[in-house]
């Protein structure tokens, strides 16, 4: 739209040629020509009728395409972080931002929509930081998302909380991550996300098979495996299950629920399930003082990291984190310098798998 068009659409605009022509119709009708003065006032009202209707369509087309493009940038965001690429991640994020903000000073919705987006900025710069490995900042961006999601009403309050509880454990707060799942499981079911609660409630039950509150571990992850509707949900559920059994000394439940989640790990083509399953039989042969048998566990387990081409991405793919093992750019076919720690969480799992097949081969070999 042209400078002379919207000063014409402009409010001062429209009064101005009503004004005008106002004054011709009194002329008219001074001149005893009134069929023609109705005429014209006639038709002068519906154009600025009409104008009217136009300037306010005006803002309603740039609120739609503004949050449109602030949307695709927050879509693009995502996919280029999930392919490793977090420069481009957050330049996209960047120009997203700037669109959310415009946004805001329009009239209308838009306001409301404008915090909205830039609440879920938030949360995806929280997804960059975590990626990057840095996690203590990831924990702030998460923090300030749930918050200002939760002060909206907006679901993505769930998905903040989750992940602010995946953040927390991997900083070693547990009694922090197990509020925050707490906070979210309620809200993943208030809003009907079947797939936030599942795994809010995997990593609930999770964390309390580790502090020891099996009943409460049992309720969650079975619920977890009602919700899931992927075999690498489900296993890491069963898996979970089949660690609860264990610990209560239930070892042919456990023995029969690990060899369960390895037929779902398998038809998910998830490797790293492979390697954590095997640790439930291992431990259980290991109490039986039966090492040969545990060496055998320890030996499938083995097998199934060493025949993954990149350990790491599994690893990452195991908990749900980006499909790659890499932080790049563009503009490099190298990773990022600037994060030596990135994927810190798929390193501390590959870092406790090695422990633990270390571990578990010095205990076979001190009972056999």
């Amino acid at each position: 739209m042209d400078l002379v068009t919207t000063a014409a659409l402009s409010g001062w605009g429209i009064a101005a040629a009503l004004t005008m022509v106002a004054a011709v119709a009194g002329g008219l009708l001074l001149r005893g020509r009134r069929s023609v003065a109705t005429f014209l006032v006639g038709a002068a009202v519906a154009a600025g009728l009409s104008a009217v209707a136009t300037t306010r369509a005006v803002p309603r087309v740039a609120a739609i395409e503004l949050r449109f493009a602030a949307e695709t940038g927050l879509g693009l965001a995502a996919r280029e972080l999930n392919a490793g690429y977090n420069v481009e991640a957050a330049a996209a994020l960047d120009r997203a931002e700037v669109q959310f903000r415009d946004l805001g000073r329009l009239a209308g919705d838009a306001p409301r929509q404008s915090r909205e987006g830039l609440a879920r900025i938030e949360l995806a710069r929280g997804d960059v930081e975590r990626v990057q490995g840095r996690l203590p900042e990831a924990k702030a961006r998460y923090a300030t998302a749930a918050m200002r999601l939760n002060t909206l009403g907006h679901p993505d309050t769930a998905w903040a909380l989750l992940r602010l509880g995946h953040v927390e454990l991997a900083l070693n707060d547990a009694e922090a991550a197990r509020r925050s799942y707490g906070q979210a499981i309620p809200l993943f079911i208030r809003f009907g996300m079947a797939r936030g609660e599942a795994e809010a409630r995997l990593a609930a039950g999770a964390l309390a098979r580790q502090s020891g509150s099996f009943g409460e571990a049992v309720t969650n992850l079975e619920a977890a495996m009602r919700l899931f509707d992927d075999p690498l949900g489900q296993g890491r559920a069963m898996v979970e299950l089949a660690w609860v059994s264990q610990a209560l000394r239930h070892t042919a439940v456990a023995l029969a629920q690990a060899s369960n989640a390895e037929d779902l790990f398998r038809a998910a083509n998830a490797p790293f399930g492979l390697v954590l399953a095997p640790f439930v039989g291992a431990e259980i042969a290991i109490e039986d003082e039966e090492g040969e048998v545990a060496h055998a566990h320890l030996d499938r387990a083995q097998a199934a990291l060493e025949s993954m081409d990149d350990a790491l991405a599994g690893a990452a793919r195991y908990l749900g984190l980006a499909a790659t093992s890499q932080l790049r750019t563009r503009a490099s076919s190298n990773a990022t310098v600037a994060y030596p720690d990135h994927h810190a969480e798929a390193r501390m799992l590959l870092d406790t798998v090695t422990f633990l097949i270390g571990r578990g081969r010095n205990q076979a070999d001190a009972v056999q």
